[in-house]
């Protein structure tokens, strides 16, 4: 027979227990500043923003629209080929800079292995060929993406204002912002304060600057 002291104790064993639980669910990136998927990417890419690493070379300088293109990658001298498997990349026009950071290393058996830090400056209409424009009209001016084997994390700054919103999404989507995922990202972003993405802003200027001489005005 289960006395009455019985229930109160299963009860309160239940209540601990989805306690506990609602705390193991917090130690990704709402539990902490930065999700591990998250940090994993700015590490690595934070040694190769204070020096370049060896093995990679500059590519010729290519003209883009309205600007030019220009790039560090390992192999052997010239154009950036298929084969490269650590790329900086800078994409500099009259109304947009765009820096791109990848690295594949070689995979362990069964694993895939991809990072990549992208940032962006300049406007970005996340409302752009999509139905929902009306419901969420965001126009982003500063873009950071996080990206690896198996997710991303995408910071963006809405347009004129100070405010910065922070998603993640399962799966590569750094090179592939098609609207249903930014209707996605846009859907699960939330408002961080302006100093969680100061890091991306510091490793973004390094790059320009390390790779490139370039003093990125903010």
């Amino acid at each position: 027979m289960v006395t009455e002291q019985n229930k109160m104790n299963l009860r309160r064993t239940s209540f601990l227990v989805t306690v506990a639980l609602a705390g193991a669910a917090l130690t990704g990136c709402q539990g902490s500043q930065y999700c591990e998927a998250e940090s994993e990417v700015f590490n690595h890419f934070d040694e190769w923003s204070r020096k370049i690493p060896a093995g990679m070379v500059p590519a010729p300088a290519e003209k883009s629209s309205g600007g030019a293109v220009y790039a560090y990658h390992d192999g052997p001298p010239g154009p950036v080929g298929s084969g490269s498997k650590r790329v900086v990349r800078c994409d500099i026009g009259a109304d947009r800079r765009e820096l791109w950071i990848t690295d594949t290393p070689s995979p362990q058996t069964g694993q895939i292995r991809f990072l990549g830090f992208f940032s962006h400056a300049g406007e970005f209409n996340f409302a752009k060929n999509r139905e929902s424009a009306k419901d969420n009209p965001l126009v982003a001016d500063a873009m950071y993406t996080l990206q690896n084997a198996t997710e991303s994390i995408t910071y963006l700054r809405e347009k004129g204002t100070s405010v910065w919103r922070r998603c993640r999404l399962r799966g590569i989507v750094w090179s592939a912002f098609t609207p249903e995922k930014q209707r996605d990202c846009l859907g699960r972003a939330k408002e961080v304060p302006t100093e969680h993405v100061q890091r991306y802003s510091d490793l973004g200027r390094r790059f320009y600057k390390t790779y490139f001489f370039i003093e990125p005005a903010d």
